[in-house]
């Protein structure tokens, strides 16, 4: 291990365990797909939420082409049914991470937005993915679901197709996530758990 990666997992694991004693909200998700190619994906995110700064975590896996740790912090800003969670940070694959969450309530419906921006320190290409769901019913059991990755100016997937998320305890669920993706004409799915 290389001395600033070293330097950079003792600062991510000093992140992480000075958010625990604080008392912080925590949520984590767990996510297993593939997009019909056999292109198979893992991640895991853990996110530690304080009444005005959050701390993300996460380790991400792609078919043997991405293999990284991402570890983020920024301020949370409240207004009315509206969260706006802004991060900065950086991956262990030396890129800059610039992203934000922004969740709300559109007349019964939740909203959430990501944007998940890495701009890269090497050779290769930047990225911006985004993600967009639209709760379809009051329980927020069915979602309308957008999934959309840029690398440089090529887009590399736009998924697009429900969620179905099945109550595993009061602060979790599971969720099965098909979709289409019409840039690579090609169906896949997600599978994952998450708790809040």
């Amino acid at each position: 291990m290389q001395c600033s990666r070293k330097f950079f997992v003792i600062v991510a694991l000093m992140l992480v365990i000075g958010a625990v004693p604080a008392r912080a909200q925590v949520s984590l998700e767990s996510e297993l797909g593939s997009d019909g190619k056999g292109h198979g994906f893992f991640s895991q995110y853990v996110f530690y939420d304080f009444t005005h700064a959050n701390v993300l975590t996460r380790y991400f896996w792609v078919n043997r082409q991405v293999h990284r740790g991402e570890f983020a912090l920024g301020p949370t800003v409240r207004v009315g049914k509206t969260s706006v969670r802004i991060t900065l940070g950086a991956t262990t694959d030396r890129e800059v991470m610039v992203g934000g969450t922004v969740v709300s309530n559109i007349r019964h419906h939740e909203v959430t937005y990501i944007a998940d921006g890495k701009l890269s320190t090497t050779d290769s290409a930047s990225s911006l993915y985004q993600k967009l769901f639209v709760s379809l019913d009051a329980q927020k059991l069915w979602q309308f679901r957008v999934e959309d990755l840029q690398l440089g100016s090529r887009q590399d997937f736009l998924r697009i197709g429900a969620e179905y998320r099945m109550r595993a305890r009061k602060k979790s669920h599971i969720y099965l996530a098909p979709f289409f993706d019409p840039i690579v004409k090609e169906y896949g799915g997600q599978i994952g758990y998450r708790y809040f």
